[in-house]
């Protein structure tokens, strides 16, 4: 589920997707999943490319917070380094330019044993 749920409004219940994913997952599966947050190191960039893409696009987008995606991910085996930005999973060389959508991921398993 890499950058698939922003685009589901809060009232089409993302949670409930991806409840129902996991319920038909076998045990021991894992789940990846990537979702954009709020930056409070760069709000203004931020809420300019989220309007302008919502303009040109008509595709609600949905910012959340880390709490709120882990509250998804309740029971679940969250893998290391657990729900963080994703550049903490893999870094990047320093860049320049525009800021990057900041963007949480996780890897979580499905318990064997329930």
């Amino acid at each position: 589920m890499n950058a698939v749920l922003h685009f589901i409004p809060d009232d089409q219940r993302p949670d409930r997707i991806v409840h129902a994913y996991l319920d038909q997952a076998a045990p021991g599966s894992y789940l990846a999943l990537t979702h954009a947050a709020p930056d409070p190191t760069h709000p203004d960039e931020q809420n300019a490319v989220l309007a302008d893409y919502q303009k040109t696009t008509g595709v609600p987008f949905t910012n959340r917070t880390p709490e709120q995606i882990a509250a998804w991910l309740d029971g679940l085996q969250i893998q290391p380094p657990g729900l963080v930005p994703i550049d903490v999973w893999r870094p990047a060389p320093e860049t320049e330019g525009e800021p990057m959508l900041l963007t949480y991921g996780v890897l979580a398993r499905k318990p064997i044993d329930g």
